[in-house]
């Protein structure tokens, strides 16, 4: 499947640097069409992001890889996860066998392609995507980090159908190692334990390489 990418935004201390589709690269659907071609002046009407209107119109899509349970209470306890307080303390709790099957379930049902097609209908054409380090498997420890597994796959799949609808993503890379606010579980772990920046930068890095290039990619 190829994945057309639009932008990946991380959390990096140097200002953002990020190429435009239609002036610095093209972007092409998987049945070959160029998504963003406005050769000889025109501009399809699905694309309003670009120079026909100026304007950015986004949504975040809060919780899918990311979970808060705050924002979604009863979808966190139909997972098992109620009373706990973050991803890391679920899959803590439920065995990372059956966390894997019950977080999977919800990548698979959180924002689905009629999802993205709704969006687009009302007009939007950006959504956010907040995502944790450890989605990056190989940057976990799993004898002490305890998340949940697989997410890639279903990130790809979400970049797919989005860039088949002419959205501009927005990649975030909303949690690092450690718990930047050490009660939130909006980093995957509420613990008293922050990590300092000189700790953090090398996994950014590395966050960084990797997700930057997913969605060239056939898989």
């Amino acid at each position: 499947m190829l994945f057309s990418f639009v932008a990946c935004l991380a959390l990096v201390p140097t200002p953002a640097l990020a190429w435009l589709p239609g002036e610095h690269k093209e972007i092409y659907a998987r049945d070959g069409t160029n998504l963003f071609n406005t050769a000889f002046g025109v501009v399809s009407p699905s694309k309003r992001w670009l120079q026909a209107s100026g304007k950015v119109r986004g949504v975040n899509l809060g919780s899918l890889f990311v979970f808060e349970p705050w924002l979604a209470e009863t979808e966190w306890s139909n997972m098992g996860c109620g009373g706990l307080a973050s991803e890391f303390d679920c899959v803590s709790s439920l065995g990372q066998t059956q966390a894997n099957s019950v977080f999977q379930a919800h990548w698979n049902s959180w924002i689905t392609q009629a999802d993205i097609a709704q969006m687009q209908s009302y007009g939007l054409n950006t959504i956010r995507v907040p995502v944790g380090y450890w989605m990056l498997e190989s940057l976990v420890y799993a004898d002490s980090e305890h998340f949940p597994q697989g997410g890639i796959a279903y990130l790809e799949r979400l970049c797919g159908w989005a860039s088949d609808a002419g959205f501009y993503i927005i990649i975030d890379l909303h949690g690092a190692p450690g718990a930047q606010v050490a009660t939130n579980p909006d980093t995957g772990q509420v613990s008293p334990l922050r990590i300092s920046y000189p700790t953090i930068f090398p996994f950014r890095i590395k966050w960084s390489q990797v997700f930057r290039n997913i969605p060239h990619f056939t898989t």
